[in-house]
């Protein structure tokens, strides 16, 4: 699942950390975190799109997982995730759209 979100990295950084995120990666290009479940993860992947936008690739990760063996994009822990990063990120005026395989959802 994808969420774009209007915001600079650092906002989304912090945004990660209050919805669970323990570990949380920036970069000049781009962001990665990792939030344990169970005996996988929940996965996401950031970068910087034109402006100040940042899209988010969230996914849960099995624990031996290669390419999109192991990997779910719209599980219920993916959704669930992506809620709570979408309903924390508007209560601090952040906006974000939720993509799904490239087709607008909320």
């Amino acid at each position: 699942m994808d969420l774009e979100v209007e915001a600079d990295l650092r906002r989304v950084e912090e945004v990660l950390k209050t919805v669970g995120f323990s570990e949380v990666k920036l970069s000049d290009r781009g962001l990665e975190a990792k939030m344990k479940d169970g005996y996988g993860r929940v996965h996401v992947l950031g970068f910087r799109l034109d402006g100040d936008s940042v899209c988010l690739d969230i996914h849960r990760d099995s624990p031996i997982h290669l390419g999109f063996i192991g990997v779910d994009y719209s599980g219920e822990k993916v959704r669930e995730v992506s809620g709570k990063i979408l309903e924390y990120a508007s209560k601090i005026g952040v906006s974000g759209e939720v993509y799904r395989r490239g087709e607008l959802v909320h």
